[in-house]
């Protein structure tokens, strides 16, 4: 999904294939988003980390309910 903006440390990692790496830098912040709590669930589905995985996808399902044009549903629902 591109943004004008640039990509934040997380994506930045992700791109680069260091799923440890976002896995890590997620640890570290105080409040995630709906795409940093979907990019932390791919990498952990990646690295074969299975139940870590659906906690953040289920986290980012339940941030999606307050929006109306909720992030990431599509993806979420597929993983």
């Amino acid at each position: 999904r591109g943004t004008e903006q640039a990509p934040s440390l997380l994506e930045a990692r992700y791109r680069a294939g260091d799923y440890a790496g976002v896995v890590r830098q997620a640890d570290t912040l105080r409040r995630k988003t709906t795409p940093d709590l979907f990019l932390e669930a791919v990498s952990h589905l990646q690295l074969r980390q299975y139940r870590q995985a659906i906690a953040r996808l289920e986290e980012a399902q339940r941030q999606n309910q307050a929006f109306v044009n909720p992030l990431f549903a599509p993806e979420i629902e597929y993983y």
